[in-house]
């Protein structure tokens, strides 16, 4: 289990000490949207170059654009440390990651809600990390859509076919462990999946994500989910969201 908070919903008029703030965290997750491929505009290049500088946790960009194949790749030589593209959007999936990978990126392909995973699990061998949207993207403040949980087992059953150390990710609102009345968003988990003779990284439970609240959950159950939540929920003070 890896803790990933999005950049969507920090301050971005203090978008350095934001960062600061989530220190313990393992990577910052970066939203960047074109108002083409999704409805909203966020931020560019310029920006993420400038977050990269002074992020003391690796970004994680996850590209919500047209043409990927060309504009995809500065990220990555620009430092991001994951580079996420939508499939969607996508014209050669295949040269697209390996210029990511030769870029010093760990390449991600995206699949938005009703777009199927089978057709693309051929393009495993080429890829660091498959992320699974649990809300349509382009905007924060969604519901989970728990519907999308048996795409993310679909997922992680055709990473152990193929045996090699594919992260998986899960992007979009989680609510808090059932037993608690507290706001629904809560801050990122994601969640890689591991060979089965490699132990996997567990979640630290004194982690706290500072005033970020926007979550990307992987996780192979609901049941799975609710125990991320639930640690980072037990670890935040009182009255902090």
């Amino acid at each position: 289990m890896q803790i990933s908070p999005s950049i969507l919903s920090a301050d971005f008029a203090n978008l350095q000490s934001e960062l600061d703030a989530i220190g313990n965290a393992d990577w910052a997750h970066v939203d960047v949207m074109d108002a083409h491929f999704v409805p909203n505009l966020t931020l560019g290049l310029p920006v993420v170059e400038s977050l990269i500088e002074v992020s003391p946790v690796p970004i994680d960009c996850h590209l919500m654009i047209e043409d990927p194949d060309r504009w995809a790749p500065p990220y990555a030589e620009a430092g991001a440390k994951s580079v996420t593209f939508h499939i969607e959007a996508a014209q050669d999936p295949v040269t697209l990651a390996r210029a990511l990978r030769s870029a010093g990126a760990r390449a991600s392909m995206a699949l938005k809600p009703g777009t199927p995973w089978e057709p693309y699990e051929e393009l495993l061998p080429e890829l660091d990390m498959v992320l699974v949207m649990t809300v349509e993207p382009g905007f924060g403040g969604q519901a989970f859509m728990a519907d999308m949980m048996p795409k993310v087992r679909a997922v992680r059953e055709s990473v152990r076919r193929y045996g090699g150390e594919i992260w998986i990710q899960v992007d979009g609102e989680s609510p808090p462990p059932r037993s608690s009345s507290a706001p629904t968003p809560v801050p990122t988990f994601s969640w890689r999946d591991r060979p089965s003779t490699t132990p996997r990284t567990p979640l630290p439970t004194s982690t706290a994500c500072a005033p970020w609240s926007r979550a990307t959950v992987a996780a192979e159950t609901e049941g799975a989910r609710d125990a991320a939540a639930m640690a980072y929920w037990s670890a935040r003070a009182p009255g902090s969201v």
